[in-house]
């Protein structure tokens, strides 16, 4: 539910969760066909709990970088350029929280409690199964809400908020800061929240990633040049 809030997309959130379910019926193959784990104890089922925080954090992940990506890129970049961008920032993320997530829990594998050992197992490969859906599945869905989804809607209903796509309005008041009319060594995503800061529009952002509360004035603090 929170999530739906925060995307306000029924389309994107609910293909978002399916990458969920579909790790789950990866993983419980692995599990009893391969590992040859004969049932699931009541510790596999607290996985549930565990990888709902997860998804929620790289769908979240994903979804923030790209609603970024115009303020770096540009209000007139495709929405190719976007995604492309935004898949390059929140991959790298993504796969550090993955990889050491899953080590964690593939090392409950050497115990010898056997509950110990299947729910390791389980949980490590739900997690890996997780990161591959969400960089499958979910950017797959961004796009196809952008270019086919929202276009259909708009021929029906103008005033919706699910017909305003992946962009966020807020992040239009962020100054456009093109990577390639500032210097090689800054990265995208240092230009582009330089151009936050250098705006004073911090609590925009704040605001948009779920933060309502944090109503903070950066304007007076860090002048304009």
């Amino acid at each position: 539910v929170l999530v739906l809030l925060r995307i306000q997309n029924v389309f994107i959130t609910g293909l978002g969760w399916l990458g969920v379910i579909l790790a789950f019926g990866a993983t419980f193959y692995f599990h009893v066909v391969i590992v040859k784990f004969t049932s699931l104890s009541v510790l596999d089922l607290v996985s549930l709990f565990v990888i709902l925080g997860i998804a929620a954090d790289d769908i979240l992940l994903m979804f923030n970088s790209y609603a970024l990506a115009p303020a770096v890129l540009g209000a007139d970049a495709s929405p190719r350029k976007k995604m492309k961008w935004a898949y390059k920032e929140a991959s790298a993320a993504m796969l550090v929280t993955s990889v050491t997530t899953a080590g964690s829990f593939y090392s409950n594998c050497f115990s010898i409690v056997t509950v110990v050992r299947s729910f390791g197992f389980f949980m490590a490969t739900l997690v890996v199964w997780n990161f591959i859906n969400v960089l499958v599945i979910f950017p797959a869905a961004i796009l196809i809400n952008d270019l086919y989804v929202i276009p259909c809607m708009k021929r029906f209903c103008c005033c919706c908020r699910c017909c305003r796509g992946s962009d966020n309005p807020e992040f239009n008041d962020l100054l456009v800061v093109p990577p390639s009319a500032k210097r090689g060594s800054m990265s995208s995503l240092a230009l582009g929240m330089r151009s936050v800061l250098a705006r004073g529009s911090l609590p925009v952002l704040a605001n948009r990633i779920g933060r309502g509360s944090l109503r903070l004035r950066f304007s007076m603090l860090i002048p304009v040049q």
